[in-house]
């Protein structure tokens, strides 16, 4: 279950609301109090606000009451608790109110962005008195069902209908409508001193039988759920890679990042584990599930990664035209679509950047079909030495990741995943003792650098062209795409020097992140989804690219800019895109994104650390950059295959002085031109 709501407890607009995946539950619930007659609406009143990832406390305060909520989504369960200690400091007479909006919908993500509040006729609730709850089923699916209730008898009810001047106005019996859309209603009256009101929701997308069991679990021992809880998210992130440093944020940010991947991550019954699009996109995409890839494997979440890429291979093209192909999304009714060019040369990427930090030849044997599969498909589309061609496909207006325009035939990003697909294919299968593959990769790759060099860049503007059209002329528009060369270091260091010099300049780079393109070029526009916006994902390129070119300051830069989004849309979170420029604060796409949160666990490790992996020659290379402000920091628990290695940098003069132990198998160290061999339980001192 996932609930999505505002620091002050209310629900506003159509991301907001609790979702069983791949359901729509609830619109919104409130809460109210009636004293003396007048009406107060909590989210109204709202005093202090703590959130800590899996669980949120909210305090409201009015007259002689002060209410503390305790809001929490269970875990292994379907199913969401507000807990409320009420203090009544007069015992006056109250009536207590749960009013929720049941919308049992699946989410309409080819158009996300259209409007479905109009009343639905389509739902029945019923009153179950044994339980205390609120039945609602959808009438067309009879399997989707909610229930929400109290842990206590309800003095009275509303089904379906209620409207907020019921309240002031009371109403005698229980009420029922034949339509239920809108709102219910359960009063629950006391004149108790301390009051403590528990209210649950479960759901099902199979059965009323499951929503009633999960409901039922949820009930019972909460105390004990709620330890449940807080320990799952303590042991992920203590299984995970953990820094120190001196800035208390952004240790705060990298906490965040993993905690998101957490809240992120799937299992949809009979379909496979995933990094979904939640909890308004309810699909896997492929695309963004690989490059979230990127940055969990650093931080050591292989088992996630190993369910991710079979999801991925379970659902590779099997026939025709798509055969080999990685899907574009795989919806939960099953439904795949497949027009993405990136989706299945990042899965190659992907599998090799796994292979490097595991070292798992089991894994390697199991996907490496996959593997040879997604090379077909990529041989069918290219031939030696040629580019990856791309266009328009299905419902989308280009197969590339900017698939909000046509930037058909030939994209320079796209070029540049291509060459690292094959350099990465060329290593997995030489691993797997397949020369005739991995000779055909080198064969494909061969001289594609220099062409790519050659027909994209651009000396007039020292820079690359961002696409060729499909009659042959390049497209000169100064864009995010290039930087994709710089992060895989394919360029010269003349050529990088002048193109992130240009990323730098102000027509790309704002205090927040770096345009997807250069402001006052052609059809630049802030607010657009890839003409002018900033993307987290290319802030990151970007400052990838600026490590990898020793311009490690910068590179640094661009990361805080990157850390200092995580509350821009939702605490913690980095969102999907922001617009171009700090005008007003508009929220242009998801608030909450996995591979805007990877990638800075990608950037902190791979590069801050310098982290180089090589798990599958039983080694690692260790580069650290000490930012200018900080004296001292740490990771600890970097798993490289079997190895665990706890790392401390400190400042000594004008050195880094580096700390390195081992608590799991040997492994050699390459540190500033040493290597070293690092046996269990071992340090060394660099």
């Amino acid at each position: 279950m996932i609930l999505v709501r505002q620091e002050n407890g209310n629900f506003k607009g159509r991301w907001q609301g609790v979702w069983n995946p791949p359901l729509k539950v609830l619109d919104w619930i409130r809460f109210a109090i009636k004293v003396n007659g007048e009406i107060y609406w909590l989210h109204e009143h709202p005093k202090t606000f703590e959130y800590c990832m899996n669980r949120a406390f909210h305090t409201y305060r009015f007259g002689n009451l002060r209410v503390r909520e305790r809001v929490f989504v269970l875990e292994r369960l379907e199913a969401v608790c507000s807990s409320f200690y009420i203090l009544n400091k007069e015992e006056e007479d109250i009536k207590i109110y749960i009013l929720p909006k049941f919308n049992l919908r699946l989410e309409d993500n080819r158009n996300p962005d259209k409007v479905y509040e109009k009343p639905r006729r389509n739902q029945i609730t019923i009153y179950d008195p044994h339980r205390y709850t609120l039945i609602c089923r959808n009438a067309q699916d009879v399997s989707w069902i909610g229930i929400l209730g109290i842990n206590k008898e309800p003095t009275n009810y509303y089904l379906g209908n209620f409207s907020e001047d019921m309240l002031r106005e009371g109403w005698k019996g229980n009420g029922t409508s034949r339509s239920s859309y809108g709102l219910s209603c359960l009063e629950y009256a006391t004149g108790q001193r301390k009051i403590d009101l528990n209210v649950f929701l479960s759901s099902s997308f199979e059965s009323e039988e499951n929503a009633v069991v999960t409901y039922t679990e949820a009930s019972r021992g909460l105390k004990r759920r709620y330890s449940e809880k807080r320990r799952v998210y303590r042991d992920a992130v203590r299984r995970a890679s953990n820094i120190v440093t001196p800035s208390d944020d952004f240790d705060n940010v990298f906490y965040s990042a993993k905690a998101n991947i957490e809240m992120l991550s799937h299992s949809q019954k009979g379909m496979g584990f995933g990094l979904a699009g939640l909890p308004s996109y309810a699909m896997y995409y492929g695309r963004d599930l690989c490059w979230t890839i990127l940055g969990i494997n650093p931080i050591g979440y292989f088992q996630y990664v190993r369910d991710s890429l079979l999801l991925l291979a379970k659902y590779q093209g099997e026939s025709g035209k798509n055969k080999g192909r990685i899907p574009h999304e795989i919806r939960p009714n099953g439904e795949l679509t497949y027009p993405s060019v990136d989706s299945t040369l990042l899965f190659i990427i992907a599998v090799h950047d796994y292979y490097k930090w595991t070292g798992d030849k089991v894994f390697l044997q199991l996907i490496d079909i996959n593997v040879k599969n997604a090379l077909r498909w990529c041989f069918s589309r290219a031939e030696k030495g040629e580019f990856m061609p791309h266009g328009a496909e299905e419902f989308l207006k280009g197969t590339t990741w900017m698939d909000s325009y046509y930037r058909g035939r030939y994209g320079v990003d796209v070029q540049a995943l291509w060459l690292k697909a094959l350099e990465c294919a060329e290593e997995l299968e030489r691993e797997r003792r397949d020369y005739k593959t991995a000779r055909k990769c080198a064969s494909y790759s061969e001289g594609l650098r220099e062409r790519i060099i050659r027909e994209f860049w651009n000396p007039d503007r020292g820079f690359f062209y961002d696409r060729i059209r499909p009659s042959g002329k390049p497209d000169p528009v100064l864009t995010i795409n290039p930087s994709l060369l710089l992060m895989f270091k394919y360029l010269d260091e003349d050529r990088a020097k002048q193109v992130l010099d240009i990323y730098e300049s102000e027509i790309f780079t704002a205090d927040f992140g770096v345009r997807t393109r250069a402001k006052g070029e052609k059809n630049y526009d802030p607010n657009s989804y890839h003409k002018g916006s900033i993307w987290p994902l290319g802030t990151a390129w970007v400052a990838s690219a600026e490590f990898m070119y020793n311009r490690k300051a910068q590179g640094w830069e661009y990361t805080k800019k990157l850390a200092s989004l995580a509350d821009e849309y939702s605490l913690g979170a980095i969102t999907e895109v922001l617009p171009g420029e700090r005008v007003e604060r508009i929220l242009k796409g998801c608030f909450i994104q996995a591979w805007s949160s990877s990638m800075l666990l990608y950037l902190t490790i791979r590069h801050l650390f310098g982290i180089d992996p090589a798990a599958h020659k039983n080694r690692v290379t260790i580069d650290p950059f000490l930012p200018g402000d900080w004296n001292q920091m740490e990771i600890k628990n970097l798993q490289i295959g079997e190895s665990r290695l706890d790392i401390t940098c400190n400042r000594v003069g004008e050195g880094v002085r580096t700390e390195i132990s081992n608590k799991g198998e040997p492994i050699t160290v390459e540190i500033q031109g040493e290597e070293i061999g690092l046996g269990r339980n071992q340090e060394v001192v660099i």
